[in-house]
């Protein structure tokens, strides 16, 4: 995702084609996956099963509405996160938002198994995300906007 000339986030439907062309990779128990919005994810689907959950998401602190922030600034975002998630009890397994073409940085993101689209939702608004990636078993990824209505409507 590039901003646009003013420093402004791009528009929804650029941003929505960024989300799309990303791999959502995580790391649980020892398996990987790479997890595409609209795609459904048998293995995945398979792991949830196993350790009895139906749903899950996927949420970042990092670069917060679209806007890129330095390593740095990042990885103390990233840490907050942590702590808030400790601090809530939730479990939390190592995630990264990875752009296909490259052209945006690698984003720390954390795989939440077992929350609701709604739980997400509110997390990655509460670190001033645009969205968040959510799913159940047998369902395909989605993508969840997690702006209040007049910010989306401007965007």
């Amino acid at each position: 995702m590039r901003k646009t000339e003013a420093g402004a986030a791009p528009g929804r439907a650029t941003l929505e084609a960024a989300f799309r062309a990303t791999g959502y990779r995580v790391v649980w128990d020892g398996a990987s996956f790479v997890l595409r919005l609209g795609a459904c994810h048998a293995d995945f689907d398979a792991h949830l099963e196993q350790h009895h959950c139906r749903s899950w998401a996927i949420v970042t602190a990092a670069n917060p509405g679209a806007q890129l922030l330095s390593g740095n600034e990042n990885a103390v975002r990233a840490a907050s996160l942590l702590a808030d998630l400790a601090t809530r009890g939730w479990a939390a397994y190592p995630a990264c938002n990875v752009a296909d073409a490259g052209d945006w940085p690698e984003e720390p993101s954390v795989l939440l198994p077992g929350r609701s689209e709604a739980e997400a939702a509110a997390l990655a608004r509460a670190y001033g995300q645009l969205a968040c990636v959510c799913g159940e078993v047998g369902q395909a990824a989605r993508l969840v906007w997690v702006l209040p209505a007049a910010e989306e409507e401007n965007g």
